[in-house]
């Protein structure tokens, strides 16, 4: 399953605790590959510090400087790359009960 974890970095204990429940995840994640071009096939668990104090959903508020990574950016192309772009190593099944 691909996970992305984003974190407001300039409030040290929100941005720690994002961190250590990412570092739970990875562990049950294998290795990465050397190769650049197979590990970002492979890598399914990301973490992202964006340089504020915003948290949670408020993080989708946040107007990135010039530099800075944008919040709903990475969420679009996070979808795009782990779900939309693999729709057909996933396709869609009807799991409705004929109840």
């Amino acid at each position: 399953m691909s996970m992305m974890f984003l974190a407001g970095s300039e409030l040290p204990s929100a941005h720690s605790d994002a961190k250590r429940l990412h570092a739970r995840f990875e562990r049950f994640h294998p290795p990465l590959p050397e190769d650049p071009v197979e590990r970002r096939k492979k890598q399914d668990i990301f973490f992202v510090s964006i340089p504020t104090k915003l948290q949670g959903t408020k993080l989708l508020t946040y107007q990135p400087g010039k530099n800075d990574p944008n919040p709903v950016a990475l969420i679009g192309q996070f979808i795009t790359v782990r779900l939309s772009n693999r729709s057909a190593t996933f396709p869609w099944q009807d799991r409705s009960r004929d109840d």
